[in-house]
């Protein structure tokens, strides 16, 4: 996940790369880390690279609470 934050912010090269971004969170996400579902949540609802999907964000964030991360605050999921 911690990877995956740093392609996302730019920290890792001269820009943001999406696509190791997510690639990183789905890695975290096969391995069972419980709060992957909310950062692929968070790739979708604002459209860093993929396309823009609130409703299939929420999906992620509904996950992500489920499994218990700390991270899915109450207006995620509206």
């Amino acid at each position: 996940r911690f990877i995956g934050d740093l392609y996302r912010d730019g920290d890792v090269g001269d820009a943001p790369n999406y696509t190791a971004a997510m690639q990183w969170y789905e890695d975290a996400l096969r391995h069972g880390y419980d709060c992957a579902e909310f950062d692929i949540g968070k790739m979708h609802s604002y459209g860093l690279g993929v396309p823009k999907n609130k409703i299939l964000a929420m999906e992620y964030f509904k996950k992500a609470k489920a499994k218990g991360c700390v991270f899915v605050e109450d207006n995620d999921l509206q």
